[in-house]
């Protein structure tokens, strides 16, 4: 306004507008350069790989047109799942969550082996111990039977004629000898059977925490199978 100095708008005309967007060709000739160049890199990598396998779904994801949607959408899903690509959208953000829950929930093959092996040595080792105890049972019955044999032993002896009673002592000597010599046999029988139990038992362990350090020893990580 030359009669106050001060600046004014003319003609300020507001308005809505709908605008309309096409793809150029710039974009459309770098997917199919970069189409090219992984399809030369597949050509090169041994299929079965995980490299291949990357390399396969990434083609996937820059496929164009209408009947590929389902792939495209395949690749990408198992792109995020496998951690290669970050999450655009909430929906890619749950597949993401997904992925990571469904992995916490699935036993790797080797722990459920140890399990197995340990389980197993566990059920040996009370067995073990079960026959054990069984054995000192059968001991101490064998131990009353013969005090009980022992008492009734007395009484004849004391009973007989005393020209018998010495040649009955020597016989006594003979049968105590032939029992004491029983009962140690059958006390060696428990204590190997309890120890070769042991060693099952300890290998089986060894075994098991072999198992688990390969577990741990193992990197992380899977690649998604083709769809066919």
């Amino acid at each position: 306004d030359l009669a106050t100095g001060e600046r004014q708008v003319l003609n300020d005309i507001r308005g809505r507008y709908e605008c309309y967007t096409d793809v150029g060709p710039s974009f459309q000739s770098m997917k199919q350069q970069n189409r090219s160049e992984i399809l030369e890199l597949l050509g090169k990598t041994p299929q079965g790989t995980p490299e291949y396998q990357l390399l396969l779904l990434q083609y996937f994801t820059l496929l164009d047109g209408k009947g590929v949607e389902m792939m495209r959408d395949y690749a990408n899903k198992q792109l995020i799942q496998m951690g290669v690509k970050k999450p655009e959208t909430p929906e890619e953000q749950q597949w993401l969550v997904e992925a990571q829950q469904a992995k916490q929930g699935q036993q790797d093959p080797a722990m459920v082996q140890a399990q197995g092996v340990l389980l197993q040595g566990q059920a040996e080792l009370a067995k073990a111990q079960n026959q054990t105890l069984s054995l000192q049972i059968d001991a101490a019955k064998v131990e009353a039977q013969n005090q009980l044999n022992a008492a009734r032993i007395a009484e004849i002896f004391n009973n007989m004629d005393l020209s018998k009673q010495s040649e009955f002592r020597e016989f006594l000597k003979t049968v105590a000898s032939f029992q004491q010599d029983r009962s140690e046999d059958a006390r060696a029988n428990a204590e190997l059977l309890l120890k070769g139990n042991e060693q099952t038992h300890k290998q089986r362990m060894d075994i098991a925490n072999i198992l688990q350090s390969q577990r741990q020893n193992q990197p992380s990580g899977s690649v998604a199978e083709t769809p066919q």
